[in-house]
């Protein structure tokens, strides 16, 4: 598989699971999908604009993304 499918797969697994009110972290990323801190890490910064720290190091979908999908 390519790159950028194996990117595109691992952001919308990600995407399905901060809908589902999950929250992401590198160490969640790596276990998860097999794949380094750093490749974690920027991961996570491209989700940066959907995403709202939940605790130190662990981030969930935004307020108004949550409203939106989970309480509807």
């Amino acid at each position: 598989m390519a790159r950028a499918e194996k990117l595109a797969e691992r952001l919308c697994h990600c995407v399905i699971l901060l809908c589902q009110g999950k929250t992401l972290s590198v160490r969640v990323l790596t276990q998860l999908f097999g794949i380094s801190p750093r490749t974690a890490r920027r991961d996570l910064a491209r989700m940066g604009c959907i995403m709202e720290p939940a605790s130190p190091g662990c981030w969930r979908l935004s307020a108004p993304l949550r409203r939106a999908f989970i309480h509807h």
